[in-house]
């Protein structure tokens, strides 16, 4: 189906294209990806319908909270300027002068009713228009670059492509909790009252006003938490609470988990901070790198898997650098360099030599 000429109206009169920004159709999700794959100048009209798609879906969500409020104030209001005594007072009246007592204070206790409700609509319509739409669930595709995203309480996420975070319905009322599938990047706004959970699986990291990092891909067999500035609680969900144990990670250090073998013994490690703040930056350098480092790096950037076909026995190193550059436009320059050909599919990356070639690329 051709969706080029598609205004935002057009992408939220679609059906599929709906089931893509709620995450409740799986084969949507995954037409829509392909889809901004291949028409990446899309990005920017499908992003605005889907702020678009999360504003109203907030505000329907508001109604219903207050829809039985609505109905109430409805029907009230009816029994009163229907009342058998009003309706009485109307035939036999032939004068809008001559009012009894009965009926001025019907007809009172009806327009305070009315002013009441219009009061409360207006209050209604106030808090809608003053909340902040917040994204309830955010993909960022696989063929993307990183996206920044401010959270309602003013926390920022930096979430790394082939990602995805769902905020928990009551976020930030008494805490904050955010589901992560991939990689993100966290910096929390300071709330002492309100814990910041990141929740990776049966992984959970608490933090109050701190930044750190947490990879969590279903296909790979690890989940890590990396902390660059304050202070986290780290602890498996999986466990029973009478052996369930928490590590504590304070700046430079990070956890390092199997998701295969959960163990109540979570041991922290030193890493390189400056490979948060490049990543964060999207900044992406290799220096004299062997093929099989880049594919590992690539994987790892891009929370990705890659198959390699007929791949030489031996090819030549690389060097360059990447700035906000997505997967894409990163293969084609490794390809043009060694000599094969790429398909991006969601839940693979393929490269592929051709099979006659020689033993030893590039030399």
């Amino acid at each position: 189906m051709n969706f080029q000429n598609y205004k935002i109206e057009d992408f939220l009169c679609n059906e599929s294209f709906l089931h893509y920004c709620s995450g409740q159709n799986a084969e949507d999700v995954k037409l829509w990806e392909i889809w901004l794959l291949n028409n990446p100048d899309k990005r920017k009209i499908v992003k605005e319908a889907q702020a678009f798609y999360i504003q109203l879906k907030e505000e329907l969500i508001l109604r219903k909270q207050t829809q039985s409020d609505l109905e109430n104030f409805k029907t009230l209001f009816l029994e009163h300027t229907q009342s058998p005594e009003i309706k009485k007072e109307r035939e036999i009246s032939k004068s809008w002068f001559i009012i009894s007592k009965m009926n001025l204070s019907l007809a009172l206790a009806a327009s305070l009713i009315f002013v009441l409700g219009f009061v409360f609509y207006f209050n209604y319509q106030q808090k809608s228009f003053e909340r902040k739409p917040f994204a309830l669930v955010r993909t960022n595709p696989q063929n993307s670059t990183k996206q920044i995203i401010t959270l309602p309480d003013g926390s920022l996420v930096t979430l790394n492509p082939n990602s995805r975070i769902e905020l928990d319905k009551n976020f930030n009322k008494n805490v904050r909790i955010v589901k992560l599938v991939g990689e993100a990047f966290f910096e929390v706004a300071k709330n002492h009252r309100k814990p910041f959970i990141v929740k990776a699986g049966n992984i959970a990291t608490t933090a109050v006003g701190t930044s750190f990092m947490v990879r969590y891909y279903p296909h790979e067999s690890r989940v890590k938490v990396s902390l660059l500035t304050g202070k986290v609680k780290v602890e498996q969900l999986n466990l029973p609470v009478n052996i369930r144990t928490a590590v504590y990670l304070t700046p430079g250090l990070e956890v390092v988990i199997d998701k295969k073998s959960p163990t109540d013994i979570l041991e922290k490690k030193p890493f390189k901070s400056d490979h948060i703040k490049e990543w964060k930056l999207d900044y992406l350098s290799f220096k004299d790198a062997e093929f099989n480092e880049i594919i590992s790096t690539l994987e790892d950037w891009f929370g990705v898997k890659i198959k390699v076909v007929h791949a030489p026995e031996i090819t030549k190193h690389f060097t360059g650098d990447f700035k906000n550059q997505n997967l894409s436009n990163v293969l084609e320059a490794l390809s043009f360099a060694h000599k094969f050909e790429y398909q991006i599919k969601p839940e693979l990356i393929t490269i592929q030599f051709k099979p006659n070639l020689n033993k030893s690329i590039g030399n």
